[in-house]
């Protein structure tokens, strides 16, 4: 094993039960086998649906992880203080993940690097616009299978994080149109915000009349419909353009959580995905958006807790209809921090 920095006695972890609250709790550290690498918790970023019951089964329930090396097993080689890492949950299957929510040490197996599920962070990006990326890759993985032409409509019905960036992203790919839904009011505004030229609360009116009207009864070439009910569904497909993609996202995609007659879709000639993770290219996408400023970070980060505040965080709607991505910090180290035990310092 080689030690980076001085090994933490105790391991502290937030365990996300299953009512979607977390319970704070010790355990003893164990150093990394020869094929590991311990992290150690920078930042950690949370969103409503890492808390969720309903998608309890739906894959892994982990907040987004930022860290750096601790400690590293003799087979791994390339990992020094200086390269902090990003955990892509959803890279991995179900069985490899053991954390239910988050710790402050976590330990890698070396199988996740060759799985593309732990990515290394350019220095440049700081560690809080890190904990974005998993859902910016996302976002670039839907525009990308979209198909989305230059000039074309997209309408994004559930406006959680992805469907937040992935507006901007759409924006950005000289998109003519943006129609967005979302039953939350707050969310509704982000989307303002985030350059939807149009957006629309599910129940006040058809969204499919209403993009057919504003589009000369073209219709819209992409719909990505992330968490919502079955009837929003039903209603943004009907959007549909002959030839288009409608996109299931998120946890849908992946649980089974919403049904529908998927036959009457191809009478129409329409293309049906489901994008419920990222992908390595996604991340590379994600990466160079940040390096062009594509979103300001600050306005997609709700707030900042600390680590004793995890079990005030809790799953209920009028907790995240102001937050859509709520930042963690590590439990307090030693202060001053220890400096690593050879090479150089940390990229702060």
């Amino acid at each position: 094993m080689r030690e980076i920095y001085p090994a933490p006695a105790r391991v502290r972890t937030a365990v996300l039960g299953e009512n979607g609250r977390f319970r704070l709790e010790e355990t003893a550290f164990e150093p990394p086998g020869d094929d590991e690498i311990i992290l150690r918790l920078e930042v950690a970023g949370l969103n409503a649906a890492h808390l969720d019951p309903a998608y309890r089964n739906a894959g892994p329930r982990t907040a987004v992880m930022v860290g750096t090396p601790v400690a590293v097993g003799a087979r791994i080689t390339g990992w020094t203080a200086e390269r902090r890492a990003l955990v892509l949950w959803s890279m991995l299957p179900e069985e490899e993940v053991e954390v239910v929510g988050l710790a402050d040490h976590l330990r890698v197996p070396g199988r996740w690097l060759e799985w593309d599920a732990v990515q290394a962070i350019p220095d440049e990006i700081h560690p809080d616009t890190a904990t974005l990326l998993p859902a910016a890759a996302q976002a670039a993985r839907i525009l990308r299978e979209c198909r989305l032409p230059r000039g074309g409509t997209l309408v994004v019905a559930g406006l959680d994080l992805v469907g937040q960036i992935l507006i901007l992203m759409a924006r950005h790919h000289r998109s003519a149109k943006v129609f967005a839904s979302d039953p939350s009011p707050t969310l509704r505004r982000r989307a303002e915000w985030s350059g939807a030229g149009r957006v629309l609360r599910p129940g006040g009116g058809s969204l499919a009349e209403i993009v057919f009207a504003e589009t000369d009864n073209a219709g819209a070439d992409a719909v990505v419909v992330g968490a919502v009910d079955e009837d929003t569904l039903m209603d943004a497909a009907g959007a549909l353009a002959v030839g288009a993609t409608l996109c299931i996202s998120g946890v849908e995609a992946r649980s089974g959580a919403l049904s529908f007659d998927v036959d009457a879709f191809w009478l129409d000639e329409l293309r049906f995905i489901g994008v419920c993770r990222p992908d390595a290219r996604g991340f590379r996408d994600a990466v160079g958006a940040v390096r062009q400023g594509l979103f300001d970070p600050d306005t997609l980060i709700s707030k900042r807790i600390a680590w004793d505040e995890l079990p005030e965080v809790r799953w209920d709607p009028e907790y995240w209809e102001h937050s859509i991505h709520v930042l963690v910090d590590p439990p307090p180290r030693p202060t001053p921090d220890p400096r690593p035990l050879r090479g150089p310092s940390p990229v702060r």
